[in-house]
């Protein structure tokens, strides 16, 4: 799952997701706005981006979301297909009369199976929520900033204060 997150942060995926949501600026840019967080251990990815409004900050997640979507289904099924392409030539390689029917029976299931899963795939990755706008925008917060602002002013100050202090003779 990690490996598929930092596949996201290739130039190209940032060049399909600024084609398909129609974002406005360089792939650069929109590569730049996006987080993919994904923990060990866990089989979910966490897409987050930032935006100047936040319809495009969402348009911009769920574009990320989709485009890692296709690519491990992608992968997924061009796997599938060269798995079914060894077992053809595997069972071509058996001779027709093989002592081992077993086998020439395990690879015909095998196929049938890799047929299956082709014809009918099953969505191996799939979007579990979609991103919605943010009510309250996530920077600048200017509460935080204000205390800030205020504890480092008064630790100034009180440096100053004491700095003078010590140098008056």
């Amino acid at each position: 799952v990690q490996n598929r997150a930092a596949l996201l942060y290739s130039s190209s995926v940032a060049k399909d997701v600024k084609r398909a949501i129609a974002y406005p600026g360089s792939p650069q840019v929109l590569l730049a706005s996006v987080t993919v967080k994904a923990r060990s251990g866990e089989d979910f990815v966490l897409i987050s981006a930032d935006a100047p409004n936040p319809e495009l900050a969402a348009r911009i997640a769920n574009g990320y979301a989709r485009a890692l979507v296709t690519l491990t289904n992608e992968a997924t099924l061009q796997r599938t297909k060269k798995a079914l392409k060894i077992a053809k030539v595997q069972l071509g390689k058996l001779p027709a009369r093989s002592r081992n029917a077993a086998e020439r029976a395990d690879l015909k299931a095998e196929i049938a199976r890799l047929e299956q899963a082709i014809a009918l795939p099953l969505p191996g990755t799939r979007q579990v929520d979609t991103a919605v706008p943010p009510t309250v925008p996530s920077a600048p917060k200017p509460v935080r900033n204000a205390l800030f602002a205020l504890v480092l002013s008064i630790v100034l100050s009180v440096s100053v204060a004491f700095g003078l202090e010590r140098l008056d003779r």
